[in-house]
């Protein structure tokens, strides 16, 4: 895979514009065909049989300055939330998502703190591509990924706004909101101008007032920041939920309903000299269902990312996905220019569909298999160096899959502990170049 962007900035008066197209190529190889693929939203595992290749607008964008307050159209990706690997509701996982905004182009200051927020509204776009899901009965493959050119003009209109406080009594620490909504269901080419604006009317509750708000979906989270400038640290830490609580009292006696959470602890350690020092991140992200799941079955699937929050076939919030969770613990040391570190990785691949049982497990000889997590453990190095306007990263992972996408071998006998699954390790490289002119 490869990925290549370039951009020009400048600024005239109150106008600023970026113009950063990005290219992705992917070889797409041919790998087995998954026994198991998720029945909830729009997210092939492979995207067609063919080489993939696309061209995006990519971190581009036209604003316009009028006092602390900034509004354009952008299709440039935008992260919400304190997570340094993954954004619970809005990251950098897909292709930026063509966009109108109205943000804060610095701090607004007031008497209680400082605000910062955004608003933003557009269309994410479905991925051109359509497959048979769900699990088969004894984990043969499925179907392949098909291309359907006529599902590249189908969307969703997504509202999103997001608000950030500094309180002037507690130095160091930002709390955040945010709120997303978007229309919900079988995804349409056409679409209602207020649409648009639907996040200053739809009810927050699904229940209230007699109406079930059917064709929209929605998430809201909340996160904190808390920095400490003389310990160079910083704690922080979000929780959301998708889909709209019935009333208040569901919202307060099952707060458990469809959330997801991450917190993350950030220390830099100086070393003798200034310009040397040991940087330590660890990082959990809780994305797997809660055993709510259990007791509301009845009325859908609630978990986070119950419906279509994707954008162009990925994920707009945590990169992991659906019912998944990650562990990462980075210690690097840097030195100068040069940064050089180990991390370890661990990510669990949609428990939601094992525990919900939506796998072929259930019917194999050992009975439910509840060792058959689909497993990614990962120990790696990491390596950053700046020459002069160059800027070059590495970044090398030996990884140990369990399981891969709940593939099991019908024929084997397995131990007395577990039946076999299709474990696999793996050699990943990553590397990229940056020219700053």
């Amino acid at each position: 895979q490869t990925y290549t962007n370039f951009g020009v900035w400048g600024r005239v008066g109150f106008l600023e514009i970026q113009y950063a197209p990005e290219k992705v190529y992917a070889a797409n190889e041919d790998v087995p065909a998954p026994g198991v693929r998720g029945n909830r939203g729009d997210h092939p595992d492979r995207f067609g049989t063919e080489p993939y290749a696309r061209t995006y607008t990519g971190q581009s964008y036209i604003k316009a300055h009028v006092g602390p307050l900034a509004a354009g159209f952008s299709s440039e990706n935008v992260y919400w939330g304190p997570g340094h690997y993954a954004g619970i509701v809005m990251s950098d996982n897909a292709p930026g998502m063509g966009h109108f905004t109205v943000e804060s182009a610095k701090p607004l200051k007031t008497k209680w703190g400082t605000l910062e927020g955004q608003f933003l509204t557009g269309n994410k776009m479905h991925s051109g591509f359509l497959y048979s899901r769900g699990p088969t009965s004894d984990g043969s493959s499925l179907a392949d990924v098909e291309r359907a050119p006529q599902m590249d003009s189908v969307f969703s209109v997504f509202t999103g706004a997001v608000g950030v406080w500094n309180p002037i009594w507690f130095p160091g620490m930002s709390i955040g909101i945010t709120r997303e909504i978007w229309t919900d269901g079988p995804v349409a080419s056409d679409s209602k101008p207020w649409d648009y604006i639907a996040l200053f009317y739809s009810n927050p509750f699904r229940g209230a007032g007699g109406g079930t708000q059917a064709n929209i979906d929605q998430m809201a989270s909340m996160f904190f920041r808390y920095v400490m400038p003389e310990s160079h640290a910083e704690i922080y830490g979000e929780y959301g939920f998708d889909d709209n609580r019935y009333d208040l009292e569901d919202m307060l006696v099952s707060p458990e309903h469809s959330r997801a959470y991450l917190i993350g602890f950030h220390k830099i350690h100086p070393l003798k000299e200034k310009s040397e020092f040991m940087e330590f991140t660890y990082e959990v992200t809780q994305i797997e269902g809660s055993k709510e799941m259990i007791n509301r079955i009845q009325f859908g699937y609630p978990v986070f990312y119950d419906s279509d929050y994707n954008h162009y076939g990925q994920q707009i919030g945590a990169g992991i996905g659906n019912g998944s969770n990650q562990w990462i613990l980075n210690i690097d040391h840097v030195k100068n220019t040069r940064r050089v570190g180990f991390v370890y990785e661990r990510i669990a691949r949609d428990n939601d569909l094992l525990y919900s049982k939506n796998v072929p497990w259930v019917a194999t000889w050992y009975g439910f298999d509840f060792t058959k997590k689909y497993i990614e453990s990962s120990l790696g190095l990491n390596y950053e160096e700046r020459f002069g306007p160059v800027l070059v990263w590495a970044k090398a992972l030996l990884t140990q899959t369990y399981n891969w996408n709940y593939w099991y071998d019908p024929a084997g006998t397995g131990s007395p502990m577990r039946a076999n699954g299709y474990n696999v390790k793996s050699l990943n490289l990553f590397t990229g170049l940056t020219l700053l002119l």
